[in-house]
């Protein structure tokens, strides 16, 4: 508290030096010199009210850095299993009081979002749906490596040529696994290890 005071007193001596330099100015002088008498009174209100004006716009700048800083940072995620877990707005809504028991798949599936790969943060939906590596870096996974649905790896595997009713499937063969992600990341949230970011 006391350098951000001296800081402030320093500030408002640096004003009235420069208002008296500018005063001595012979073409910005005669616009600065008054004859009217001031009493010292305001004089020193409104050196103080300058001084304070600039310590508060010093002071709200890194705030407001920080902020930027924190928006920019993306949602917050639960590395489990070689993976990244996204984990949505609800997931900080309810992660506090709610057992997985009480959730609901679309809950679940809007809490816990699709995984991505720990090292290049690619969308590791359908990796983990056909395999257990990224198909980007091939970083292994530590899950099946046969993938969630043997049965739906080929489907998963060219997902812009599957029928819609394939495409719908897909996605909840994560519910399981995100049944597992839950709990763990919910008791990180609770011993502090992962926090909610603004974004």
């Amino acid at each position: 508290m006391w350098p951000e005071l001296v800081k402030g007193v320093l500030y408002s001596l640096g004003l009235a030096l420069g208002s008296f330099i500018l005063s001595r100015l012979p073409i910005v002088g005669d616009y600065l010199t008054i004859t009217i008498p001031v009493p010292a009174w305001a004089l020193l209100a409104a050196a103080l009210a300058v001084a304070v004006i600039v310590w508060l716009l010093i002071r709200w700048r890194p705030l407001r850095q920080a902020g930027d800083v924190e928006r920019s940072r993306g949602p917050a995620k639960f590395p489990w299993k070689g993976l990244d877990w996204v984990l949505g707005p609800d997931f900080w809504d309810i992660y506090e009081y709610t057992s997985l028991l009480d959730l609901s798949d679309d809950l679940l599936a809007s809490a816990i979002r699709d995984p991505e790969c720990y090292r290049c943060h690619e969308d590791a939906t359908v990796a983990l749906i056909a395999g257990n590596r990224c198909r980007n870096c091939s970083h292994e996974f530590e899950t099946n490596p046969e993938g969630l649905a043997p049965w739906a790896s080929e489907a998963a595997n060219s997902v812009a040529h599957a029928s819609e009713p394939v495409r719908n499937k897909l996605p909840r063969l994560l519910l399981p696994t995100k049944r597992e992600v839950y709990p763990k990341a919910q008791a990180a949230a609770k011993r502090g290890e992962i926090r909610r970011s603004s974004a």
